[in-house]
């Protein structure tokens, strides 16, 4: 797992937000995120869901590294920004 391309993903979804502090990415995220990332690779190909996302990066950061993520979310504007931010990973 690179913490650069989290960095860089959180940069893009973000914007110059994510220069302050752990705006969208804060550092319990990004141990959480190399657990569960190694996880997934043993199981790769897969589906991942993510349900309540909320404005997350890592489905977009999933999706970038070649996995099958599902986002579910009550939250209508929250799914619109995971939307609009998949779109600009890509």
């Amino acid at each position: 797992m690179s913490y650069e391309k989290l960095l860089i993903l959180n940069w893009k979804a973000n914007g110059i937000k994510s220069l302050f502090y752990s705006y969208g990415l804060s550092a319990w995220r990004l141990k959480e995120y190399t657990l569960i990332i190694n996880m997934l690779y043993s199981e790769k190909p897969c589906f991942v869901v993510d349900i309540g996302s909320g404005y997350s990066i890592f489905p977009s950061y999933l999706k970038a590294e070649g996995f099958n993520v599902i986002v579910i979310d009550v939250n209508k504007k929250a799914m619109r920004w995971q939307s609009f931010n998949d779109n600009k990973s890509s």
